[in-house]
C-alpha cells in the first residue's frame, strides 16, 4: 500500500514541476514577445530616418506632435538628429551615428532574443522528458 502511495506522490510531484515549466514558457514567451516588439520599433525608427533623408529638399510632410496633431514641415536635407539618450537627456549626432546607435541596438535585443529562444527550447525539453516520466508511471 504504501508503495501506490510514492508511486501517486512521484506523479503529483511530476505534475506540479510541468506545471511550473509551463510557467515559464509562458514568462519566456512574453519576453520574447516584447523583444519582437522593441525591434520592430526600432526597426521602423531605421526605415524612417532613412526615408526622411532621401527625400531631400522642399519636400513635404506631417509630422505629428501628439494628440492627433499634425505639423505640416518642408524637408531640409537631414544631416543631424536629436537623439534620446535616457529620461530627460537627449543629444544631437550625425545621422550615422543615429542609425549605428538604432542599428546596434536592434543586434543587442536579437542576441537577447536569441538567448530566450534557446532558453524557451531547452524548458520545453524538460517539459517533455517529465511528460514521458509521467507516462511511464
Amino acid at each position: 500500500m504504501a508503495e501506490k502511495k510514492t508511486k501517486k506522490e512521484s506523479k503529483e510531484s511530476i505534475r506540479e514541476d510541468i506545471l511550473g515549466y509551463v510557467a515559464q514558457v509562458e514568462e519566456l514567451t512574453a519576453e520574447i514577445y516584447d523583444v519582437d516588439e522593441k525591434i520592430d520599433e526600432l526597426q521602423d525608427t531605421i526605415d524612417t530616418i532613412e526615408l526622411l533623408a532621401s527625400l531631400g529638399k522642399g519636400k513635404s510632410v506631417d509630422i505629428e506632435v501628439g494628440s492627433g496633431i499634425r505639423v505640416p514641415l518642408k524637408t531640409d536635407e537631414i544631416k543631424r538628429v536629436i537623439v534620446d539618450l535616457g529620461p530627460g537627456v537627449s543629444a544631437e549626432m550625425t545621422l550615422e551615428e543615429a542609425l549605428d546607435i538604432l542599428t546596434q541596438e536592434v543586434q543587442d535585443l536579437m542576441v537577447y532574443r536569441d538567448i530566450l529562444a534557446t532558453e524557451l527550447d531547452l524548458v520545453y525539453e524538460e517539459i517533455d522528458k517529465l511528460v514521458k516520466k509521467l507516462e511511464k508511471k
